[in-house]
């Protein structure tokens, strides 16, 4: 009849309205979902959520990303196209001398990175692969070297050596770590430790014939770096490197050409 194909007619209606609004539903959570992964993810990306955390001292705040700051500065070098008399590979005490001054004659390349260590100096052969120096000046170990054990440390110092050695076309003299004054600068080592760091050094140098260059003797005073040497109880003042250029000139001068 006429009346039962109106009833039929609207409960068809209201299906497809419930059907609709179950779909909106849906929708919407999915909507909503996709909102959220996208906030997540532009917040991950941008580190957003970690500068709010430190913002608030939720967590500790980080250091620069030191991997892409090498990565930039490695590539740097690699346009300039060098090829430099002397790089001096190291970590703060490296970077700290102005070694362009002190051999002002030659093409000199400091490559001193702040709070570097062995280990992390291994990701950086790059930087001397594209300096392309005659000769390389290393000095590394202070930093890491009070919480490392001195077998760890022996090994990644060895492994340091040998991979500027694999390098080649370089001719690679070693120096020794600097004291510290541990009356004014307590994060570091001992004077024993540094001591036993330094003989390691040695031996590693001596065992692949390579030129080890003492200059904790020149510096230590009492088991101590004299603060007449330094500003900050590690770190040197400028006029103190001096004693540095003076115990290492007849090296950098010797067979100067290839």
């Amino acid at each position: 009849t006429a009346y039962e194909m109106l009833r039929s007619l609207v409960g068809s209606e209201m299906c497809i309205r419930e059907s609709i609004k179950g779909g909106g539903r849906i929708l919407l959570i999915i909507f909503i979902l996709f909102e959220t992964f996208a906030v997540c993810y532009i917040g991950i990306r941008t580190n957003y959520f970690r500068r709010y955390a430190e913002k608030f001292g939720w967590v500790e705040k980080t250091k620069v990303n030191q991997v892409w700051a090498v990565k930039c500065w490695t590539n740097t070098i690699k346009q300039l196209h060098l090829r430099t008399d002397v790089a001096f590979f190291g970590d703060s005490m490296t970077y700290f001398g102005d070694f362009d001054e002190l051999f002002s004659d030659l093409s000199v390349c400091n490559l001193g990175f702040c709070e570097d260590t062995p280990n992390g100096m291994l990701g950086r052969m790059d930087m001397i692969r594209f300096a392309k120096p005659k000769k390389v000046f290393l000095m590394a170990g202070i930093n890491g070297l009070k919480d490392s054990s001195l077998s760890d440390f022996r090994s990644s110092y060895t492994e340091l050596v040998d991979s500027i050695l694999s390098i080649g076309d370089l001719k690679l003299y070693v120096q020794s770590i600097l004291p510290v004054n541990k009356s004014v600068y307590d994060l570091c080592a001992d004077f024993e430790k540094v001591q036993m760091a330094n003989k390691i050094i040695r031996d590693i140098a001596k065992q692949r014939n390579l030129i080890y260059i003492d200059l904790f003797s020149l510096y230590e005073e009492n088991e101590n770096l004299p603060m007449k040497y330094t500003f900050d109880g590690i770190h040197l003042k400028k006029e103190s490197y001096q004693i540095w250029r003076d115990a290492i000139t007849e090296y950098v001068y010797e067979q100067k050409t290839r």
